[in-house]
């Protein structure tokens, strides 16, 4: 030990309190991977009293562990806390105690605890944090997804105290075109055909116990096409930015509380991972989760209509809507679905009522938006009234016009009430329109 304290590197293992491992003079592997020793060590236990059973993890008698290794994860307690735990009578089979409750052997222990360790170190790059969830993934063999996945779902600093909301859009856009354009369309396109196996874990803490949210093995051809159609879905035109794309954290915290991560639900983030790897259908609670938000804050943002299209396109991809029209990154005039159409209508009027009151602090969607995404028939009455009053006052013939053509396809009819996903439908119709006024108000501007 003196001659290693004098080694220049000893500071830095002893603060990060870094593993070691040594080999024997003259051989080429760490001792660890020694096979001999390590099968020997596994067979023979210090305490001649231990108990020896099957495994459940390698189906081999070895001696069986008692206690657990204590894991360190973000969220639990400080001293680490248990994957596998037995702490009362309740817990327990007629005559076991502890570790024989779920057999696993003093090898399988240490090497889940080390592998787990290793994976959610403090400079690992295998990990990500997502709600109170720990995301950890990993190859069989080494893998270039292995060094993307990270920047594929968590491209950037997303602290709003560091940056204003339009430089994160445009440094995380310009992070997944990086990372997803150029990854599945060009220097890493073989990876959608590669069959390496890859694993993705996702482990939450409660207090002194470690649960398992999520558990996905699966391949790495299977994941890149699944990552590479999660970034399509969400793919919408942003104003004054090509199109733009979302990480994890900021689909999560769009559903949350005044956007805080600790407000978000803790069951949410798995089924959200879940989908996003296997390819399967967003949950449910995410749509509502959204649109909930969505009218209490009256704030049809970037990131919620982005999560709004894509939960649509593919709930519409696996079928769950009869005649259903895909929708585009941009506004889509031959899309005639009512409730799109109606949200659409929804942005000229609000756009007429600010041309007629020039510096209005509340528009109607301030006062509206919610009722007449939900209840159309009830609300687009008062609507039609207020907009030919602004329409008069601000004399802009364009408008009207545009409503007409709005209008046209939907023969007058008016639903009484619209679905969850409808009311999503509105959503996008309005941010469609919102941004094709914007684009249009510019195109004006250049021309003079």
């Amino acid at each position: 030990m003196p001659e290693l304290k004098k080694d220049p590197l000893w500071a830095e293992i002893e603060e990060d309190k870094h593993y070691l491992t040594f080999k024997l003079q003259g051989q080429n592997e760490i001792i660890c991977s020694d096979k001999t020793i390590v099968q020997t060590i596994s067979q023979n236990a210090s305490d001649d009293e231990v108990e020896k059973g099957i495994c459940l993890v390698s189906g081999k008698t070895n001696p069986i562990e008692r206690l657990h290794s204590k894991i360190s994860l973000t969220g639990a307690n400080t001293s680490g806390a248990n994957l596998v735990s037995f702490n009362l009578d309740a817990f327990e089979s007629y005559g076991k105690k502890q570790g024989s409750n779920a057999p696993t052997s003093k090898y399988a222990n240490f090497a889940y605890g080390t592998s787990i360790s290793s994976l959610t170190s403090k400079d690992s790059r295998q990990k990500i944090l997502i709600g109170n969830t720990t995301m950890m993934f990993w190859s069989e063999t080494k893998n270039e997804l292995e060094d993307e996945f990270l920047s594929l779902l968590k491209p950037s600093d997303e602290d709003p105290k560091k940056d204003s909301k339009r430089k994160q859009e445009a440094r995380s856009n310009q992070t997944i075109k990086e990372h997803f354009v150029s990854p599945f369309t060009g220097k890493l396109q073989h990876l959608l055909n590669d069959g390496t196996k890859f694993f993705i874990l996702g482990l939450a803490p409660n207090a002194a116990r470690i649960s398992v949210r999520f558990w996905y093995p699966s391949t790495v051809g299977k994941i890149s096409k699944n990552i590479n159609q999660h970034f399509t879905d969400l793919k919408l035109e942003i104003h004054n930015i090509e199109s733009g794309f979302i990480s994890l954290n900021r689909i999560l915290s769009s559903t949350a509380i005044q956007g805080k991560m600790e407000n978000v639900s803790p069951l949410l983030s798995g089924k959200l991972v879940t989908s996003i790897i296997s390819g399967s259908e967003y949950p449910r609670t995410l749509l509502s989760s959204i649109l909930i938000r969505l009218k209490a804050e009256k704030e049809i943002s970037f990131v919620r209509v982005s999560v709004l299209k894509a939960i649509l396109n593919r709930k519409g991809r696996f079928e769950k809507f009869k005649n259903y029209k895909e929708l585009t990154t941009s506004m889509d005039e031959e899309n005639i679905n009512v409730a799109y159409r109606l949200g659409r209508l929804f942005a000229v009027m609000e756009r007429l009522q600010e041309r007629a009151n020039p510096g209005i602090n509340a528009t109607i969607r301030d006062r509206y938006f919610s009722s007449a995404s939900s209840r159309p028939a009830t609300v687009f009455p008062v609507l039609f009234n207020l907009s030919m009053h602004h329409a008069s006052k601000s004399g802009s013939v364009w408008f009207e016009k545009l409503k007409g053509e709005i209008l046209a396809p939907l023969s007058g009819r008016i639903p009484n009430t619209f679905s969850l996903e409808e009311q999503g439908l509105f959503a996008v119709g309005y941010y469609h329109q919102r941004n094709e006024l914007f684009k249009k108000k510019e195109e004006l501007s250049q021309g003079e």
